[in-house]
């Protein structure tokens, strides 16, 4: 699956009530996750015994979580709530009738991808160490880049300001559209201008690493 390599094959069901039972989840994080997914699997395990790769100083082994859903649904509070309870790092395999996204939480963020055939997903496997392996496959969710002499932490944190800083120009324009008065006009644009040039400098952040 995912095509990655034979010998991180597993075949390992994991049942919802175990996990319950072990996150101490409330009744309505398990109502929740009962009604979109319907079954879970253990399907890869990325380690030092399965690949040829180093133990992490954060990453001990990776594992592929597929969750076979009852609709196309799932709530990105499951996954955060999984990725808590267990302090497993999980690749997910998110599958609905054939077609299947990945998503993957880190440090608090998550991420997902596309829907797409099943057999179309192929994910590389980059590094030597799992640190390393860890950070490039939460950037190949991600679509973020990670420079060589940035961390993927720094990469999130430029990632977010970018994000935050579109929203601000798009709120920004819709205001500068509505207002009459010409010196207020003036000032949001000298701001609207400030804020283009952050995100500038922050493209060309991007764009090194």
């Amino acid at each position: 699956m995912l095509h990655l390599p034979v010998g991180t094959e597993i075949s390992r069901t994991l049942p919802k009530k175990s996990f319950f039972a072990k996150c101490g989840l409330g009744a309505p994080d398990r109502q929740r996750f009962d009604d979109e997914i319907r079954q879970m699997f253990f399907v890869n395990e990325i380690s030092p015994a399965t690949v040829n790769c180093s133990a992490g100083d954060q990453v001990k082994a990776v594992f592929v979580l597929r969750f076979v859903l009852r609709t196309k649904k799932c709530d990105k509070r499951n996954l955060l709530l999984f990725s808590k309870g267990t302090r497993q790092h999980v690749l997910f395999l998110l599958e609905h009738d054939e077609r299947a996204r990945l998503a993957i939480v880190h440090a608090g963020h998550f991420f997902q991808t596309e829907w797409r055939p099943v057999n179309e997903w192929r994910i590389t496997l980059i590094g030597l160490g799992l640190d390393a392996i860890w950070q490039n496959l939460v950037a190949q969710i991600s679509g973020i880049k990670i420079a060589e002499e940035h961390s993927l932490n720094d990469a999130l944190k430029l990632a977010k300001q970018s994000k935050d800083l579109e929203e601000k120009i798009a709120a920004l324009q819709k205001k500068v559209s509505q207002e009459k008065q010409f010196n207020r006009r003036v000032e949001m644009n000298a701001e609207l201008k400030r804020l283009r040039v952050q995100m500038g400098k922050n493209m060309g952040e991007a764009d090194c690493q």
